[in-house]
């Protein structure tokens, strides 16, 4: 039996039972959730002080194959402080075509027998793991959507199918193949429900700012399982197979449209089936890290999820994003020193909330994106602002900061760094493109 990610309490303490978002322009009402701020978010390969996630520790296919006793003591000691996802093995990202062949051909041998029967010994020695350690999720694919991964599987099959990414004649293959026979080696092993859980991820959404990548997700999430491989889930829906959507590269991505997106996204899917949850497995990324913006990107993608998930009252379990690509970049610009910088601000148990309105800063001007929000225990202010364009200088031509507060701390992240930058809120100031400013303060 396969369980829906587990929703773990919020603290109530500070929970604010009604308040409102201010947020370039607009207004948003919804209930606060207070949970500390750094169980929304993951790092990838090593445990990071400002993340309560791992994606692929070790590195992505570490804990692929059955476990030694080696890797089983490795994966006992990550869940014993954090939550981690992982790769189970099969296709993963599909870039080689020698292991997609080799994955495929050895699935139809049996009809995927031998790797269900690989996946339940290692259901197994999860499950006899301590429950009260961090949760365990194994993720069925990397950017399944890309271009690279309908072209090795439509090379396996010799369709002659002309290839694209974000291709809907790829989704058979991906859950007959690898996603169902995944699903059913959890759900049918005797320890699944018995002990320490398995949570399913589906496998990441490639370039989800897309419209096309979202219809490819729509299409998918839809798909009803033939049964080739998996004859006890013929019949279901991908929506009811499993726990997590993931997603990369949407908030991001340097579009207006991100917030719609997510919102389309939530109201289709989440609670849909065993949907409980929708995650960013991948934000900021390479290409900006080596840049440097990994700092910048980071902050302003915290910021908006952060905002995001408060509006849609969504926990830790169900809402969380992970920074690829930290430890890029010069120095002072990567993700690792925004977000350390932030745990040194913030610490590990810090609470953000929304403000209600009368006490939000009220921003004027060109081309500005602002989020703020109250740290618990402290009752201080946090306030970012940033280009909502950022290859667009931003300009804030008023602030009436009221009680808001008075800034106490301020610094400006660009690519050339972090420096100690007071800005003046009454006449104004001007944001260059690609920078970030930081302020807490004192209500």
């Amino acid at each position: 039996m396969s369980i829906s990610p587990k929703v773990k309490t919020p603290s109530t303490k500070y929970t604010t039972p009604f308040v409102l978002l201010f947020s370039c322009g607009l207004f948003f009402s919804f209930p606060a959730v207070a949970e500390p701020w750094v169980n929304y978010l993951g790092s990838h390969y090593r445990e990071m002080p400002w993340a309560g996630s791992v994606r692929d520790p070790e590195g992505a296919g570490f804990f692929s194959g059955i476990y030694s006793a080696e890797k089983t003591t490795t994966l006992k000691d990550y869940i014993s402080t954090k939550d981690i996802i992982y790769s189970p093995g099969g296709l993963g990202s599909g870039r080689s075509s020698a292991a997609v062949d080799h994955f495929m051909t050895h699935i139809l041998l049996d009809f995927g027998k031998t790797w269900k029967d690989q996946l339940q010994k290692n259901v197994d020695i999860i499950a006899a793991m301590p429950a009260t350690s961090g949760d365990v999720y194994w993720q069925f694919g990397n950017e399944i959507n890309s271009r690279r991964f309908s072209e090795t599987i439509h090379q396996w099959e010799d369709t002659g199918q002309r290839i694209n990414a974000h291709d809907p004649t790829l989704i058979p293959y991906y859950v007959e193949y690898f996603l169902a026979p995944g699903v059913d080696a959890i759900r049918s092993a005797k320890t699944q429900g018995k002990g320490k859980n398995i949570y399913i991820v589906l496998g990441s959404l490639a370039a989800a700012a897309n419209p096309k990548a979202q219809k490819f997700l729509d299409e998918l999430l839809n798909y009803k399982v033939q049964g080739l491989t998996s004859p006890s889930l013929q019949g279901l829906k991908v929506y009811e197979l499993i726990d997590v959507i993931s997603l990369h590269y949407i908030a991001s991505a340097n579009v207006s449209s991100w917030r719609g997106s997510l919102d389309s996204i939530h109201q289709k899917w989440f609670q849909k089936g065993k949907i409980n949850a929708i995650w960013s497995t991948e934000e900021v990324g390479l290409q900006r890290a080596k840049q440097n913006q990994g700092g910048v990107s980071s902050l302003q993608v915290f910021a908006r999820y952060m905002d995001w998930w408060q509006q849609h009252k969504m926990t830790a379990t169900q809402g969380r994003t992970f920074f690829w690509g930290a430890d890029q970049g010069a120095s002072n610009t990567k993700t690792n020193d925004a977000m350390g910088f932030l745990y040194q601000q913030l610490g590990a148990s810090s609470e953000l909330v929304a403000l209600p309105v009368s006490q939000q800063p009220k921003l004027s001007g060109e081309n500005i994106e602002y989020y703020s929000f109250e740290i618990l225990p402290s009752k201080k202010r946090l306030l970012i602002v940033f280009p909502a364009d950022q290859k667009r200088s931003g300009k804030v031509t008023s602030a009436a900061l009221g009680s808001f507060g008075k800034p106490e701390f301020h610094r400006l992240f660009s690519d050339t760094g972090i420096s100690q930058q007071e800005q003046t809120y009454e006449t104004g100031f001007t944001l260059s493109p690609g920078s970030l400013q930081f302020v807490i303060a004192q209500p």
